[in-house]
Order: structure tokens, then C-alpha cells, then sequence
């Protein structure tokens, strides 16, 4: 486990990343010591200049976002000052924020793709949207904004400090780098920024995502938006040269031009939710996830560990307080820390030991009749071992009292000796109490005998009377439980019957891809045989019909490439002839093989 360190109210536990403005850490909420959650600590650093003007406004600010409650919104629990500490509380959540995925992704050399991409940007939009429609600015957003987690949802972070942002990095210039491949130059010119800007700055992080480059360039914007998007390729191509689809690029054309795009989030959201849903791309939270688990591998899981370890851990040791004299009381000689440790051990025992007492007593008048003569004896011996142990532990307590005293008077100097007496005091009340707590169950428990055995001699005249009833009530039971029994088999056959014939229609059927619960997958493709000598450029569309056994029967072109002349018609041609030979997974429904008509794309 990590090493832990007590902030305020807070177990600060493992650093979880480095930021341009402090650390942060992963926090734990234990107020009685007992696991409550984790918790985001962001510990600022109030050596930057114009930090003290920046971290006014946020508790300001505080008051306005700890109200928001989107669903991809991570909420923001305290802004405090605690030690000289300046920090915030977060909500969280165990995985990645995306300026690290991007990193990782890059090393790995396993890029995300179009649906992944499309997934992150959808949830971030709609999250900015949610925040303007709440009268709240954000105005500063990059990678080190958005979390990812491993169960693949998305998160916004930074409504607490995006606004104060701009403001505050231009005072420290050199800590922008890491937000210059998506910043609009207005935001730092203007020292913040708006919706037209987070805008720009979804497509600044959705081409970084495809492409695996920065749109800036050195922080500044290209010469031509259009010819930056068509001359750029697909990170995930596999032959190197995929371009951007149009659709998306359509997109990116409108959100990088923050004079003639959109005008807020909600519309650039509204475009992006008519994109994912028209079919053409599948991004969920599934595909997210297994993107997560895959990049990060056993991190994932170590951190699932790590995490469930913390959440079983007791904290209680952490938030003992010291008070008055607590730096005198670690003087304290070894013999006397160890009367201590052994009183404070009898306490818990005895504790225990009569909880355990109390639950057993509590089961015994829930058991049968039967045993009632059993329980009565058995109660009768612990009253008698109930007044040994309540013997033993006074005795107990005296002598443990006398000797804490003999190493009081010739170990602890005077203020030592004070608190300790205190300490002592307290902790011999506590016995006490323990004590007569426990006499008051011994005397609870005589009282049970005594009505157990008043109870016993009335049961035993009603035994023989209900022991016949009860008979002939099992009887008629069995009998009415076999006769259901037998017609609910009768009529789970016939269902079982109903379903198979349902099912046996249903194979070889022609079924709409939104209606299959699994789509076809392809498992073997052979790339078309097009001479470049052909001069052909373009995208082919098809519809093609996946049968049941997985085989390309038909193949029908939507749009195609005839307007490349005759080379076009023939690569055409050979396009369809190759696609006929791809086998795929058949499309199942209810668990049987049907045939589906799926789109393919390919671009030449």
C-alpha cells in the first residue's frame, strides 16, 4: 500500500500525476477511521505568481460548481486551506485522464480509434453544454481536462479552475506548453476563453486523437484549416494512408473555424450525436473500456487491487489527536506504553467478548421448542461463568491500574504523569462501564431463564394438539407443491417447444442490422487488386449481403467510382468480385444465424 500522510480530514494516499499547477493525489474519506470513499486531493502550488488572486476566485467559484450533477461531470466536493496546504476535492474515479492515455497510446503504438474517438468527444460536448446551460463558463479545455476510466466512462474535470486558468498561465508563461496543441491563441490573448472555444479545442483534441498530430502548429494556427484536414491520415490506418472520413472531417472543418462554425456547444453536440447514431460508427462504453484495460494491461488490474486493499484497510490510527502535551507523551518509557497498550487490548476484549454474548443470547430465543430444556441448562452455566469473568476482570483491572501507577511514579516526569492520569481515569470509567454493562446481561439473562422455563411447561401442553395439524398440513402441502410442480414442467415444455419452432424459422432470414443482436465481424478480407497506373481515387460504398453461414452472396455498389471513366467501372469491378470472397461471422439472432445486409466502405 502506498505510504499515507493525514491532511485535515483526509488519508493522503498514492500521487496520481504531476500537473503544471501541483500534484494530484488519491484520497481516502475514513471520518471514524472505517473506509468511507477515494477521493481526488489536487494540491496546488501556491509559490506561482498571481496564485493568491487565482485560488480567491476558486473558492468563489466553489459555490456555483458544486451544484452541477451531470452525468459527466465530476463533481467538486471542497476547495480549503488546510496547513498551508491550498487544495481542492474531487470526485473519483479509477483510471486514466486522457492527456496520459494519449501518451501511453503513442509508446504502445496502439492508436484510438474513430468510434473511441467519437465516444470522448460526444460525452465531453455534452458535459460543456451542460455546464453553459447552468449559466456556468468553462473557456480552458485540453486532454489533462478529460478521465477516462477503466470500466470506459467519461468524465469533465476542471469546472472549478478552467475559468481562472488563462489568467493565471500568462502571469507563468512557462508552464503553457503542455495546453499549446489545444488552446485557441484568442484565449490566451484575451486571457479567456468561451464556448466557440471549447469548441475548437474538442476538434484541436479529436484530430490529435486520429491522427496522432497537433493541429497548432508551435501554438499558432495553420495557413489553411481544409488543406491541414485533407492532407492528414489516420493514426489506425493500416496501410499508412487511410485519410480522415468526410463526415468527420465535415465536422472538424466547422469546429477548428471559431468565426464561421458553430455557435455554442450544444450545437456542436447536437451534430455529433446525429453522426454517432446514423449508424456508420458504433462507439460504446464496452469498446471504451476494453480500449482502457488493453492500453494499460496488468496497471489496471494492480490498481483494482490496490484500490479494494484500501477500501478493507482501518485508518483509525491516523486521526488519533495528540492534544495538549501530545509531543511530551511520546517520551513516554516502553514498560508504560505497554500497560497502556494492554489496557486498551482488555477493553476490546471484554467488548467483544459480551457483543458475542449478547448476539448468542439473541439467537437462542429464536430457537425451536424442542431445544428449550438444552438452552436453560446452557444459560444457567454462563450466569455461574458470567460471575467468574466479572470477578476475574476486576481483578484484572485493579492490578493493571496498580501497575500503570508504579511506572507513573518512577518513569513520566510531572506533565507526562498529568496527562496520563487522564488518560488512566478515562480509560478506567470505560472498564467500568464495561463491567456493569455486563452485570446488567447476567441479570437479563436469569430473567430469560426464568420465563424459558414458565414457557416450556405451556408448550408442551400445545406440542401434541399442533403436532397433528402440522401433519396433515405437510401432507396437503407436498401434495398441492407436486401438482404444480408437474404443471409448471408441462408448461415449460410447451414454451421450450414454441421457442425451438420460433428459432428454426427464423435461420437463413433476411434481418435488418439494427435488429441482430450480433453484427457480422469479418474474418477474412483480401484487398482489391487496382493498378495504380489507373489513376483511381476515391470511395467506394457498398451494400452487402452476409448469409447465414457467413458467405458475401450479394453485393450491390451505393455509390461507386464511374466517374472515373472506364478505369473507374473496372476498378469497380474488381472491388465487388474481391468482396464477394470476404467471409465473416455470421449476424445472430436469438442465437440463430440470419442473413444481414451491412455497408462497406472502401477508398482507393
Amino acid at each position: 500500500m502506498a505510504d499515507y500522510q493525514v491532511l485535515g480530514n483526509y488519508i493522503v494516499s498514492e500521487k496520481m500525476r504531476e500537473t503544471p499547477v501541483g500534484l494530484m493525489h488519491r484520497g481516502i474519506v475514513a471520518p471514524d477511521g472505517t473506509f468511507e470513499k477515494f477521493v481526488f486531493i489536487n494540491r496546488f502550488d501556491s509559490h506561482l505568481t498571481g496564485f493568491q488572486t487565482f485560488f480567491k476566485a476558486l473558492d468563489n467559484q466553489f459555490r456555483t460548481v458544486s451544484k452541477l450533477s451531470g452525468a459527466f461531470i465530476a463533481s467538486v466536493e471542497a476547495v480549503e486551506q488546510v496547513d498551508g496546504e491550498n487544495m481542492s476535492i474531487l470526485e473519483f474515479a479509477d483510471g486514466k485522464f486522457l492527456d496520459e492515455a494519449i501518451r501511453r497510446s503513442t509508446e504502445e503504438g496502439f492508436p484510438f480509434s474513430i468510434d473511441h474517438v467519437l465516444l470522448i468527444a460526444s460525452k465531453t460536448s455534452a458535459a460543456l453544454a451542460y455546464c453553459y446551460d447552468k449559466g456556468i463558463s468553462y473557456g480552458f479545455l485540453s486532454p489533462s481536462s478529460i478521465h477516462l476510466s477503466f470500466e470506459g466512462d467519461v468524465k469533465l474535470y476542471d469546472t472549478l479552475t478552467a475559468p481562472f486558468m488563462p489568467s493565471l498561465l500568462n502571469q507563468n508563461p512557462e508552464l503553457k506548453a503542455e495546453f499549446a496543441d489545444y488552446i485557441h491563441p484568442d484565449v490566451w490573448k484575451n486571457g479567456k476563453g468561451g464556448q466557440v472555444h471549447d469548441v475548437f479545442s474538442i476538434g484541436a483534441i479529436i484530430f490529435k486523437l486520429l491522427t496522432g498530430k497537433s493541429f497548432l502548429e508551435n501554438g499558432r494556427l495553420p495557413a489553411d484549416i481544409k488543406a491541414k484536414l485533407d492532407g492528414a491520415v489516420l493514426g489506425s490506418s493500416s496501410f499508412g494512408d487511410d485519410p480522415i472520413p468526410d463526415d468527420v472531417k465535415a465536422i472538424l472543418q466547422k469546429s477548428l473555424d471559431i468565426n464561421g462554425g458553430y455557435r455554442n456547444v450544444q450545437e456542436f453536440n447536437e451534430v455529433l450525436e446525429n453522426l454517432i447514431f446514423s449508424g456508420d460508427y458504433s462507439p460504446t462504453t464496452f469498446n471504451l473500456a476494453f480500449f482502457m484495460h488493453s492500453l494499460y494491461r496488468e496497471q489496471s488490474e494492480q490498481s483494482a487491487k490496490l484500490l479494494d486493499m484500501e477500501k478493507s484497510a482501518n485508518y483509525a490510527g491516523y486521526f488519533v489527536s495528540g492534544g495538549e502535551g501530545f509531543g511530551e507523551a511520546k517520551k513516554m518509557s516502553k514498560g508504560l506504553l505497554i500497560g497502556l497498550i494492554a489496557l486498551v487490548i482488555i477493553v476490546v476484549v471484554a467488548g467483544g467478548y459480551f457483543f458475542m454474548q449478547k448476539t448468542k443470547a439473541e439467537k437462542q430465543r429464536q430457537l425451536a421448542v424442542q431445544k428449550a430444556t438444552q438452552e436453560i441448562a446452557k444459560q444457567k452455566e454462563l450466569e455461574k461463568k458470567k460471575n467468574e469473568e466479572i470477578a476475574k476482570m476486576k481483578a484484572d483491572m485493579d492490578a493493571q491500574m496498580k501497575k500503570m501507577m508504579s511506572e507513573l511514579q518512577a518513569e513520566a516526569d510531572q506533565k507526562a504523569k498529568a496527562i496520563l492520569m487522564k488518560r488512566v481515569e478515562a480509560e478506567r470509567k470505560k472498564q467500568m462501564e464495561q463491567i456493569r454493562k455486563a452485570e446488567q446481561e447476567k441479570k437479563r439473562i436469569e430473567m430469560e431463564t426464568k420465563k424459558k422455563e414458565a414457557l416450556l411447561k405451556q408448550q408442551q401442553a400445545e406440542k401434541q394438539q399442533k403436532k397433528e395439524a402440522a401433519l396433515a398440513e405437510k401432507k396437503r402441502q407436498e401434495e398441492l407443491k407436486k401438482k404444480q410442480e408437474e404443471e409448471a414442467k408441462q408448461k415449460k415444455l410447451a414454451e421450450q417447444k414454441k421457442r425451438d419452432e420460433a428459432k428454426k424459422a427464423l435461420y437463413g432470414q433476411v434481418v435488418g442490422l439494427s435488429m441482430v443482436d450480433v453484427a457480422p465481424k469479418v474474418i477474412f478480407k483480401e484487398n482489391p487488386k487496382v493498378s495504380p497506373s489507373w489513376h483511381i481515387r476515391g470511395t467506394i460504398m457498398m451494400s452487402a449481403l452476409i448469409d447465414e453461414n457467413g458467405n458475401t452472396t450479394e453485393v450491390k455498389v451505393i455509390r461507386g467510382l464511374s466517374s472515373a471513366g472506364r478505369n473507374g467501372k473496372l476498378a469497380e469491378r474488381r472491388i465487388v468480385e474481391t468482396v464477394k470472397k470476404w467471409k465473416y461471422t455470421p449476424g445472430m439472432k436469438d442465437g440463430v444465424a440470419v442473413k444481414v445486409w451491412i455497408t462497406i466502405r472502401i477508398t482507393i
